[in-house]
């Protein structure tokens, strides 16, 4: 993923230039990829010296027999969904909830017994959530992982998840906004789609990825994708399985029956109005009462921006449901039992948006890690909110991501003073 010996060497810039070494024998015939496939990996990463397909590959039998195999690119396009993309633990790295229960309903139930996969992604968070929806009867032929982990390997089908969207974390990572030839934005790229033989799966918003800019790799890959490739629509991926639904009405209904049956929650809410948290309060007072775990539900909630809690938190919090401040919250999701629920705005604000609703215990397991706080510097998931000082306000978690471990103040937005709490 770094320099290579011909960049070391100058031979790059050399073939570039229009002056190869002597004795440079560029070997352009490969024997993995379709052709359409080909074609695009090779205009956007090989413009000096173009990828040919060996006709044994147009003779391969496919074995894909999954419906949305309809041609060898396909594009899943979350433009108009907007999905959040957030960072583990207030790190830099990032996941995006919503686009792995897309991958969810695209991977169905059980798995093709003749199908290899690939899970591939550029941000290690994502991976484990991804990894967790593998079947277990699919491990032998099925993987998830990091780009730079699957370099080296091969499936018959390729799913690549962006993970960036521009809404939650932004701005975009620079590996998709630095594209140029030799970027490691470029070479993730080359890596990630190259892998496939029969069909590579694109997961991405494209209005975001693909921006009028220099012509540089990334973006004359995308470019070239979207004038080639099959476009799938999110809605019609969700047609495929049931594990993940769309709720388009009655969403604190449906979370209701959900928390009746069970005995684990965490929820998490950007700042808005919480119209639907007082419809719950009952149920989650029960599941505090009567769960297993030392803190069965934790509800993890954006103050106003002067540390405020808004009446319908406070209501909750009175009612003994352990309630956690924290800023900023990117995303919006609750893990109830073996469900995870996600949206574009606040769950339970007066407009959550688009609402999906997935129902496997695994990824919901992932889901749970993904989103747990370290204890330490500033208690974390499995803790109780504390108050401090005269005002008895609960105390605030305020996160800034770097590299390594987060920056973390745990604080009162009114007792302390303003150098203790990030700006």
């Amino acid at each position: 993923m770094h320099r290579s010996p011909f960049e070391k060497s100058g031979i790059d810039n050399a073939v570039a230039g229009g002056r190869p070494p002597a004795r440079l024998a560029a070997l352009t015939e490969q024997y993995r990829m379709r052709g359409p496939i080909n074609e695009v990996v090779s205009i956007a990463f090989y413009p000096e010296s173009k990828l040919v397909t060996a006709p044994a590959v147009a003779r391969r039998a496919r074995r894909s027999r999954a419906a949305w195999a309809c041609n060898e690119l396909i594009v899943l396009d979350t433009s108009s969904l907007a999905p959040r993309t957030a960072r583990r633990q207030g790190v830099t790295s990032r996941y995006n909830l919503m686009h792995a229960q897309l991958v969810a309903a695209l991977l169905g139930p059980d798995g093709d017994d003749n199908l290899e996969l690939g899970l591939v992604t550029p941000f290690a968070p994502q991976a484990r959530l991804l990894e967790s929806l593998l079947p277990k009867a699919m491990l032998d032929t099925w993987a998830a992982s990091t780009v730079h982990r699957f370099q080296g390997g091969e499936r018959d089908v390729i799913v690549y998840d962006t993970v960036d969207t521009g809404y939650g974390v932004t701005p975009l990572h620079r590996w998709f906004t630095d594209g140029h030839a030799g970027s490691q934005g470029a070479r993730l790229l080359n890596v990630a789609a190259s892998r496939a033989r029969d069909h590579l799966v694109v997961v991405a918003a494209l209005n975001r990825m693909h921006k009028v800019r220099a012509r540089d790799a990334v973006s004359t890959f995308f470019a070239h994708l979207l004038d080639q490739a099959t476009r799938l629509p999110w809605e019609k991926s969700l047609t495929f399985s049931s594990s993940t639904e769309r709720i388009t009405n009655g969403v604190v209904k449906r979370l209701k029956r959900d928390l009746d049956r069970a005995s684990t929650v965490d929820i998490w809410l950007p700042r808005t109005p919480l119209v639907g948290m007082r419809e719950l309060i009952p149920h989650l007072r029960l599941i505090t009462a009567t769960g297993s775990n030392a803190e069965p539900v934790t509800v993890w909630v954006e103050p106003d921006r002067d540390g405020y809690l808004s009446a319908e938190v406070l209501a909750t919090k009175r009612a003994g449901v352990n309630v956690r401040p924290c800023t900023p919250i990117l995303e919006s999701l609750a893990v109830v039992g073996d469900v995870v629920w996600s949206s574009t705005r606040s769950l339970l604000g007066p407009d959550p948006g688009v609402v999906l609703r997935t129902e496997h215990r695994a990824f919901a397991d992932a889901v749970r890690r993904a989103q747990r706080r370290r204890p330490g510097v500033a208690p974390g998931s499995g803790q109780t909110a504390d108050d401090r000082g005269h005002c008895r306000r609960t105390l605030v978690r305020f996160e800034l991501p770097r590299r390594g471990d987060p920056h973390i103040t745990y604080a009162c937005a009114s007792c302390d003073s303003p150098d203790r709490r990030p700006n």
